[in-house]
């Protein structure tokens, strides 16, 4: 309270999960990436094949820490990883 003029000053309150959107997003970009590599599943070669590995362990792990913490974007997370676990096995079946 103010002494001056008696006006009531309150805190914002933003909370844990409102400012954690960041992993959810960062992981759909990631997805979105895999899934634009889809098209070419028959030209991949080894280094193509070693990026998307990387980039589904990346998004399924920025995935699971956001909800095993309950930021916010739960269904997103979920859709991220769905998508890295099909790219995941897309790849491992298309080797050689």
């Amino acid at each position: 309270m103010c002494p001056h003029c008696g006006y009531v000053v309150t805190a914002l309150n933003l909370g844990s999960g409102q400012k954690n959107y960041w992993m959810a997003i960062v992981s759909l970009v990631i997805s979105a990436l895999s899934v634009l590599n889809w098209l070419t599943i028959n030209q991949w070669d080894g280094s193509e094949r070693i990026g998307l590995i990387t980039f589904s362990v990346a998004s399924i792990a920025l995935s699971t820490i956001s909800l095993s913490n309950k930021y916010r974007g739960r269904i997103m997370n979920y859709w991220c990883l769905g998508i890295s676990v099909i790219t995941l096995l897309a790849v491992f079946g298309s080797m050689e």
